[in-house]
């Protein structure tokens, strides 16, 4: 067995502790879900605990082109272990080589993909309308215009439309100024502007605080094909898309890269690859790999590609596989193995959650990064009003 968090973690930190039975009574000196498991059959069959401390063991292994088997599947298939306890996916390459025990867990392999970035608060400003709807704001401004200037029966000069230009703008932004109905007509268009923008300032001011108060991001991935668009690498050890015949797949395939790190930390903080993960694993993963703020740094894609059944291995032939099958299937039917899987996880989560809680309390002051848009507007405005004042000042001279 060979530490791997949340199914076989080494009892040597306080926060384990209360999740695992006596010292006596623990002789493999793991807990989690596959540490219990053999805690248990060793205390039930009255066999002692050697694990095994070959260098080359302490991953899962597979078989190489040449034949030679690697890790400790290879352990188990040149008997040099009876029993590797940390669960494996069922699948048909390694029945080949040794034999599993029954299946104790059922589990979705899925994907985790770096989390989507943050909008910035200047471009989730004007993202809260969709485009049309600033196509036809504009348009109503325009149109607007053109029948408050029609209303007002003016000869067309430049002082009239200025006149007229500011009237509209005004009354768009709800801001006070002093216009003349005189006629039903004019009273009810009036009206008509003075509710919409009510109506559309007061929807654009709640969208606004909201991209303050909360925290928007882009579009998750969330299906295959939209991983397939990504172009995001795969880290992964598990060959799962090559026995399929869709073209997906295929494409997936492709993109396909042996992992030679750890496949959460290059997910998490490199977020230029995803990687394949079980799915209760991976929501967990979400709460361990988090900023300084507590905002995950993992995506769990909704849609998973393949699920497996979850099982030890033994030699080929193994004289104990019968007793051990009976056992497990008495842990498994009788809610202990969901059990001892919980203990850890919710332990985990409270462990993170509290080295997080600091940072989380503090109080922190708006930033130039979230206050950009009217910085922005301001330069623009007052950029192009120097250039409209140097064109103006170049015709009078000019002239």
């Amino acid at each position: 067995m060979f530490p791997r968090s949340p199914t076989a973690i080494r009892i040597d930190a306080n926060c384990y502790k209360k999740t695992a039975t006596k010292d006596l009574e623990n002789p493999s000196g793991f807990i989690g879900l596959d540490g219990n498991i053999l805690n248990e059959l060793a205390k039930i069959m009255n066999f002692t605990v050697q694990m095994s401390n070959f260098s080359n063991h302490t991953f899962y292994g597979v078989p190489l082109q040449n034949g030679t088997v690697i890790g400790s599947l290879g352990a188990v298939v040149n008997s040099i272990v009876d029993l590797a306890t940390n669960g494996r996916f069922i699948t048909k390459q390694e029945y080949n080589y040794v034999e599993f025990t029954v299946p104790y867990a059922n589990d979705k392999i899925c994907i985790i993909a770096p989390k989507s970035e943050k909008i910035p608060h200047w471009v989730e400003t004007f993202i809260g309308f969709g485009w049309d709807v600033w196509l036809l704001l504009f348009g109503s401004i325009s149109f607007s215009l053109l029948v408050w200037y029609t209303f007002q029966n003016i000869e067309f000069d430049k002082s009239n439309v200025n006149k007229v230009w500011m009237d509209i703008f005004s009354i768009f932004l709800n801001v006070p100024v002093k216009v003349v109905g005189s006629t039903p007509g004019r009273n009810m268009f009036l009206v008509s502007c003075y509710v919409f923008m009510v109506i559309f300032t007061g929807i654009f001011q709640g969208n606004l605080v909201r991209s303050f108060s909360a925290t928007s991001y882009y579009a998750e991935i969330n299906t295959l094909e939209e991983l397939d668009t990504s172009g995001l690498k795969i880290l992964t050890s598990l060959n799962i898309f090559n026995n399929n015949e869709s073209t997906l797949f295929e494409r997936l395939q492709s993109n396909v890269i042996d992992r030679n790190e750890s496949a959460k930390e290059a997910v998490a903080y490199h977020k230029n690859v995803v990687a394949l993960e079980r799915k209760k694993d991976a929501n967990l993963f979400k709460y361990v790999y988090v900023t300084r703020e507590g905002i995950p740094l993992l995506h769990v894609v909704q849609e998973c590609p393949i699920s497996y059944h979850l099982a030890f291995i033994v030699t080929e032939g193994s004289p104990y596989l019968p007793r051990f099958n009976q056992l497990i299937r008495r842990m498994f039917e009788s809610g202990l193995t969901e059990k001892w899987y919980n203990d850890v996880v919710e332990c985990i989560i409270m462990k993170e959650k509290f080295k997080n809680s600091e940072d989380g309390k503090k109080v922190k002051p708006f930033t130039l990064y979230d206050m950009q848009l009217p910085f922005i507007v301001l330069i623009l405005g007052v950029t192009s009003s120097i250039c409209v004042f140097t064109y103006e000042f170049y015709l009078l001279r000019s002239d």
